[in-house]
């Protein structure tokens, strides 16, 4: 039984991986790509890492401690803080895991993680907005964790 529950609990932190690697024929025509460079408060790139990627039309950040959101899709962020990701059309945030292990797969922020979300220049959640078979390189993209991002 503990297995079973093991293994089921992998599966669902794995289903936005998942769920964007298997899409139907007609979502994968549809997919776009979004590529960009994540670059922390000190004006430096993540090195390596996962970019997640939250649908707005699905809710808000979970910025408060303690929230929780399962991200619509995942990619990986590279020693350079790039990403390219092959994402539904749709409006989405944008969250950044520093993680400890470069190997790990998917999954909530384990001790000694920092999590991090896209802002603006006024420090509010930034939104990115891909269409049908879009290409889009939206450039540099400045997060911050979620206690110094305004209106949280």
């Amino acid at each position: 039984m503990k297995k079973w529950i093991i293994a089921l609990s992998l599966l669902v932190l794995m289903a936005p991986l998942v769920s964007q690697a298997a899409a139907p024929g007609f979502l994968k025509k549809r997919m776009g790509t979004l590529s960009g460079q994540i670059f922390l408060e000190e004006n430096k790139p993540l090195p390596g890492g996962i970019v997640s990627f939250f649908n707005e039309k699905s809710g808000p950040l979970p910025l408060m401690p303690g929230g929780t959101r399962v991200p619509s899709a995942i990619s990986r962020v590279d020693k350079d803080g790039r990403f390219n990701a092959k994402l539904v059309p749709g409006t989405f945030y944008i969250g950044a895991l520093a993680v400890t292990d470069p190997e790990r797969g998917p999954g909530p922020p384990r001790p000694g993680e920092k999590i991090y979300f896209a802002v603006d220049s006024k420090n509010t959640p930034r939104t990115f907005t891909l269409k049908i078979r879009e290409t889009i390189d939206v450039g540099q993209i400045n997060i911050l964790p979620p206690d110094k991002i305004a209106d949280t």
